[in-house]
């Protein structure tokens, strides 16, 4: 319980915090907890701010994840799932259909965002970015910390959209405008 704050203010917050920590939306969370919709948003910035409301939203975080047996490697294996997709596991070779869910292992499931099904009766499947998780494997292992890394760089075998990227970016970064496999130098900007 809050010291020196009354039950019914002490209770408002505990609630915060149960909704907070399933999606840290302050806003939404504001609202679940009682606070009006004109001031939600006013309340989760000021609740946020309060230590033992912190404090709170740690503990639980804490608790919840001990409780789902998520560590660091559950998530680096995660990543390291969808950073290892190949499409090419995912479609028969012969027809160019997309395999059924029963042919693939659960590395492979994993790495599915959207299975679509289509009009004619196919199926459109689309995978997880993997330059999230390749760049946030990168980041853990520090082979990318912010800092040039001599000769190492990242292959990315994905397609780029370039949508939005100016020529200059296109250049820098060394991606190849209209190739499957993209060269991203992971050194960082202002240090090529």
């Amino acid at each position: 319980m809050n010291v020196g704050i009354n039950p019914k203010t002490a209770a408002k917050h505990d609630k915060f915090v149960d909704s907070y920590v399933t999606d840290f939306n302050g806003l939404r969370a504001a609202k679940e907890a009682g606070f009006s919709k004109k001031t939600a948003g006013a309340s989760a910035t000021r609740l946020l701010k309060i230590v033992q409301v912190q404090d709170k939203i740690k503990a639980k975080v804490e608790a919840l994840t001990k409780e789902a047996e998520i560590d660091q490697r559950w998530v680096l294996e995660k990543y390291k799932r969808i950073a290892q997709a190949n499409i090419k596991d995912y479609i028969d070779p012969e027809t160019f259909a997309i395999k059924s869910l029963d042919e693939l292992t659960e590395e492979q499931t994993y790495a599915i965002k959207k299975i679509k099904p289509l009009k004619d009766g196919g199926f459109e499947l689309e995978l997880e970015n993997k330059f999230p998780a390749i760049h946030d494997l990168g980041l853990y292992t520090k082979i990318l910390d912010g800092e040039a890394q001599g000769d190492k760089t990242l292959i990315i075998n994905q397609t780029i959209n370039y949508e939005g990227l100016s020529e200059e970016i296109i250049k820098k970064y060394g991606y190849n405008k209209g190739s499957e496999e993209s060269i991203c130098n992971t050194e960082s900007p202002g240090k090529t």
